[in-house]
């Protein structure tokens, strides 16, 4: 998951392991559920999801309160790089700016 703010500068980030064999559209299903969580825990209203998975659009756009738009893949591309770190364990940055490029 990454937060950003209307500029597109990166606010925070955080991974959690995967399974590696789980279907992109799960994945970006459970990483959109997940941030939806940490949305609510941290007492946001609105919330908008970018996601490189245009069919969770379908199914996340049925909410007042949250919005979900395709972007490509290229503009997703620190979520990329955080789901290809090999480790088990959650990571996550509050202390930005975070150059994705470390993470290759």
């Amino acid at each position: 998951m990454v937060e950003g703010d209307a500029t597109g500068r990166c606010l925070w980030w955080e991974r959690h392991p995967t399974n590696r064999f789980l279907n992109p559209k799960v994945t970006e299903a459970k990483a959109a559920l997940l941030a939806i969580k940490v949305a609510v825990k941290k007492g946001w209203h609105n919330v908008h999801i970018e996601g490189d998975c245009i069919d969770c659009k379908t199914y996340f756009s049925c909410s007042n309160c949250i919005s979900f738009s395709y972007v490509r893949r290229a503009r997703n591309s620190l979520a990329h790089a955080l789901v290809k770190v090999s480790t088990t364990e959650t990571l996550f940055c509050d202390c930005l700016p975070v150059r994705h490029d470390i993470l290759q």
